[in-house]
């Protein structure tokens, strides 16, 4: 059993600081998501985990902490330049590359033997080598460290609340019930930890309901009020009896406590891909792609999901504990333009050091036209 695979690179300081100012950086404070929804947690969170998705590759891939330093500065500069999430992606494929052909000792990336070793190896350590992952809350998180991985149903209170809810058209559970959702995509991993469980997201955040006033980011930040607000504004869209509203109130505030309440990090199991499926031993390599994407290849194409999983015992799984939105995200002050004072549709005064009265501007008119008259009959 492995703990805390990023550890080493996590901790670093320079991480650190590097994640901060990406997360923190104003250009993404003015941004509306693809959906149209005014949401900055939504961008901060595809930024989050999109850069430590960039460490996940690293560790697996290239894992010799020699070259991660030079890795770091690529990416921090990658992620100065370029906000658009595809673009982002392509920029890690060609510094992984670049890393790894340091690694590796191949000079000219334009051979094709040169080409042929790189996606060998990546192909080796990420897919043959690589990981199954489950995304999970942290009381699910240490229950699997402590008993390993098991299936299990979902508690009655939670089948109680789907039932009325499922009354009126809401299935919370949908596709959900008894399974483990095992994926081999890190960031699609990240998200469903910080969703879990995936119901009480949907309670919180159902996009067939959003308007102005949900506040589609409340899950990810943990902001019981404003989460408590979207649940109000579902029930009341459904027209949900008076009754039921507070039954489902109060099992709304148990799941919180229980597995929100203390739960900021993202929570990672790994399980070999060998210990679940068999892997094909060799990558055939397709001629007519470019090495960038042929290498994106190997990241998406295998993005296959397991949902057959039993019991694995602990000894098998690997852990990942990383740093939530908490750690990095502060308050960015906008600052606040001084409202001009219109006191006559007529007459709309206004400058940089506050407001201007209209009877001010007169008084001045009429002291300034009486010293020309005194001098004028002087």
């Amino acid at each position: 059993m492995v703990i805390d695979l990023l550890d080493s690179l996590i901790k670093n300081q320079k991480t650190f600081d590097i994640l901060k100012e990406i997360f923190n950086n104003p250009k993404y404070y003015d941004k509306k998501t693809e959906d149209n929804i005014n949401s900055i947690h939504l961008i901060q969170e595809r930024v989050l985990i999109l850069f430590l998705d960039s460490l996940y590759k690293y560790k697996i891939i290239i894992k010799d902490e020699k070259y991660f330093q030079e890795y770091l500065l690529n990416v921090e500069a990658l992620f100065r330049k370029l906000d658009k999430v595809e673009d982002i992606k392509i920029g890690i494929v060609k510094i992984i590359i670049k890393s790894l052909s340091k690694q590796l000792m191949i000079k000219n990336l334009t051979e094709e033997e040169g080409q042929k070793i790189i996606l060998n190896h990546i192909y080796d350590k990420f897919i043959k080598e690589g990981y199954y992952i489950y995304g999970v809350s942290k009381v699910e998180y240490l229950e699997i460290k402590n008993n390993g991985l098991k299936r299990k149903g979902e508690g009655r209170d939670v089948f109680e609340l789907n039932s009325i809810l499922s009354k009126y058209g809401f299935n919370i559970l949908e596709d959900l019930e008894n399974k483990i959702s095992l994926t081999t995509n890190f960031s699609v991993a990240c998200s469903s930890s910080i969703n879990f469980p995936q119901y009480l997201f949907n309670l919180v955040c159902n996009n067939k309901l959003v308007n102005e006033k949900y506040d589609i980011g409340s899950y990810f930040t943990r902001d019981y009020r404003k989460s408590l607000n979207n649940v109000k504004r579902t029930l009341n869209s459904l027209m949900v009896s008076e009754d039921e509203k507070l039954r489902i109130i109060e099992i709304f505030n148990i799941l919180w406590d229980y597995y929100i309440h203390s739960s900021d990090n993202i929570y990672l199991v790994l399980i070999k891909r060998k210990d679940i499926l068999e892997v094909k031993e060799e990558y055939k390599i397709n001629k007519d792609l470019n090495l960038e994407d042929a290498v994106l290849n190997i990241f998406s194409a295998y993005d296959d999901y397991y949902e057959e999983t039993e019991e694995i015992d602990r000894k098998k799984l690997c852990f990942i504990e990383l740093p939530s939105y908490k750690e990095f995200a502060k308050r960015i002050k906008k600052k606040k333009r001084k409202k001009v004072e219109i006191v006559d549709d007529d007459f709309k005064f206004g400058n940089k050091y506050g407001k201007v009265s209209i009877l001010i501007i007169l008084g001045l008119l009429f002291t300034i036209l009486g010293v020309i008259l005194t001098i004028i009959f002087i």
